[in-house]
């Protein structure tokens, strides 16, 4: 199974749920985690399956003015 998590809530969680929709036909399970260290939680209880692989992907937006 795939998912998009992301610590959005409201309006954010709501894109993500539109960009899942548009651009990945809703293939990852879209979840917030509510915070970044619900996120880090979420990543440290993951097990992998025996033979399994585990994937992750951090996507980051820096602004610099």
């Amino acid at each position: 199974m795939k998912y998009l998590w992301t610590e959005d809530r409201g309006a954010g969680l709501h894109f993500w749920e539109l960009a899942n929709q548009y651009l990945f036909q809703n293939r990852p399970a879209v979840e917030s985690k509510f915070s970044n260290q619900g996120l880090l939680d979420a990543v440290r209880a993951l097990r992998p399956e025996p033979e399994g692989r585990i994937k992750l992907r951090y996507a980051g937006i820096f602004w610099m003015r």
